[in-house]
């Protein structure tokens, strides 16, 4: 199945609490801004299967652009915003690509990759992409990396004891940018097993895996993933 998708979006971020931010002489890390945004989307779908496909490439992307705007917080000095832009343009970009390889009846590959980029001269924190867990890159918190560009590769075996059950064995490689850490790139990448079981409700997922970024390799920084995908 084929779709190209046009969409508007609003993206909206606030500071809860600006008591601890008063008598800095910057700007905090996040802001409070509204963001309009008009796009376009492809899907481009050849999968064999929507739950669990065993052959086939999907291909999905999006691209939008709209007007910033930067909202002065009344809890912050007023000077902290002298010179910088209230509105402007800022544009985004997104696409993931993957392949199902089915080589005998009990074992397969899935290859995805993942890539993302915003842009705009004055970005902050809360605006930036977040990356990490289950659905991205395993062996991390869930929403661990902000990122303001970033890629990710996803390799994975699979071996099949049931028609939607299988064992797997996955690596799991990234790179992020995010302008407010130290170094400012980073180059994730992670290891580990799992299962997919098909069950009466849906599908259950187990992963283990073991990720290094800025900390070393260790069975103390192994994080486990659950997932349930209810089928009804």
């Amino acid at each position: 199945m084929d779709t190209l998708i046009f969409f508007n979006k609003r993206q909206a971020g606030d500071l809860l609490a600006t008591d601890d931010l008063s008598l800095d002489q910057e700007l905090p890390s996040s802001i409070d801004y509204r963001w309009n945004q008009y796009g376009i989307g492809l899907d481009w779908d050849k999968l064999d299967s929507p739950v669990s496909p065993r052959r086939g490439s999907r291909f999905q992307g999006t691209f939008s652009l709209g007007n910033k705007r930067i909202l002065q917080n009344t809890g912050l000095p007023e000077e902290l915003y002298s010179g910088l832009e209230e509105s402007s343009a800022q544009y985004q970009g997104w696409f993931s690509g993957e392949k199902h390889v089915f080589i005998k009846s009990s074992w397969g590959m899935w290859i995805r990759g993942v890539g993302g980029f915003l842009q705009n001269q004055n970005l902050f924190l809360n605006e930036l992409y977040r990356l990490g867990g289950l659905k991205s890159i395993r062996g991390f918190n869930e929403k661990n990396f902000f990122a303001k560009n970033f890629g990710y590769l996803n390799l994975e075996q699979r071996l099949f004891f049931d028609q939607n059950s299988f064992l797997i064995v996955f690596a799991d490689l990234g790179i992020v940018e995010n302008p407010y850490n130290s170094p400012k790139i980073d180059r994730p990448f992670s290891f580990g097993t799992g299962i997919n079981l098909d069950t009466d409700g849906g599908l259950f997922s187990f992963v283990l895996a073991i990720g290094k970024s800025s900390a070393s390799i260790s069975f103390s920084y192994s994080r486990i993933h659950f997932g349930y995908l209810a089928r009804f």
